[in-house]
């Protein structure tokens, strides 16, 4: 329960000329991402373009405080990717162990994108199997989250690009080769690889001109 010093002053915030406009304003934008991040028909973009305007926007400089507990509670339906954001721009009091709870939720539910940008953000590399995860990201390609990862882990590129040399993965290993600028005889199994199917493709464009 709030003291009466607190329900003053939380009163004094909301009713004054000021205030009123603060708490509104920020409350209503509040909302909108709120409803926002529970649809998913809604693109990620719409609801970062909220978070920048509310960041932007004139509000004074007491309405965190004014919607602090409503803050709070809308944080539990922010999607995983903007949770970041929402924190910082609302100036919500987070635990570093929430964003690790958070993580496990999304790899336990199989959303390998969502717990890789949990942990980019939250610094959380020494906690999780990150070479697990980008090769799980492969898979479902995704590779643009692989490489959010691997940015960070220079030490994990080689190892996930060796894991990759096979048939399946043989293209994206390479890109990822080409994009950190690694020494292509460094990955011996890839190149194989990778001149088999140039063989491969030369041979059958041949043979297609031929028929024609």
């Amino acid at each position: 329960m709030r003291s009466q010093a607190e329900a003053e002053s939380s009163e004094k915030l909301i009713f004054s000329e000021s205030g009123l406009g603060e708490y509104f304003g920020a409350r209503f934008a509040l909302g909108l991402i709120e409803a926002c991040s529970v649809n998913f028909q809604v693109p990620p973009s719409v609801i970062r373009a909220l978070l920048s305007h509310v960041e932007t926007a004139e509000l004074g400089n007491d309405w965190h405080e004014a919607i602090k507990s409503q803050s709070s509670k809308a944080l539990q339906s922010i999607r995983t990717e903007m949770v970041h954001e929402f924190v910082r721009v609302f100036k919500v009091q987070v635990p570093q162990e929430y964003f690790y709870e958070l993580t496990q939720a999304e790899l336990s539910s199989a959303r390998y994108a969502e717990a890789a940008i949990c942990i980019v953000n939250s610094k959380l590399f020494e906690r999780f199997d990150c070479h697990e995860l980008c090769l799980n990201l492969i898979d479902i390609s995704r590779t643009h989250e692989c490489k959010l990862l691997l940015n960070e882990l220079e030490s994990l590129r080689r190892p996930v690009i060796e894991t990759l040399s096979t048939p399946k993965h043989a293209k994206t290993a390479s890109k990822l080769l080409l994009d950190y600028k690694l020494d292509p005889q460094s990955f011996p199994s890839l190149m194989t690889i990778v001149a088999r199917n140039s063989s491969i493709f030369f041979i059958n464009r041949v043979l297609k001109n031929e028929d024609q």
